[in-house]
């Protein structure tokens, strides 16, 4: 067992990702295409990334991109 624990991240009953807690923060791992641009993103805490999930989710496609920069 790790001594890391990793939480599942799910919007709108998608699977958006995993994060999993780190000394730093928590670091998000996509699952699918849409969760991409916040792929291995560090975050302070689960709820950050749920939210920055939640809000890449409700973005036009074309921002998305821009999401990871």
């Amino acid at each position: 067992m790790s001594k890391f624990p990793a939480f599942t991240i799910e919007v709108d009953g998608e699977s958006a990702g995993l994060v999993v807690a780190e000394r730093s923060g928590f670091t998000f791992f996509a699952a699918s295409g849409p969760f991409f641009p916040l792929d291995r993103r560090n975050f302070k805490s689960v709820g950050h990334a749920e939210r920055a999930a939640r809000d890449l989710k409700r973005r036009p496609t074309a921002a998305r991109t821009a999401y990871a920069a």
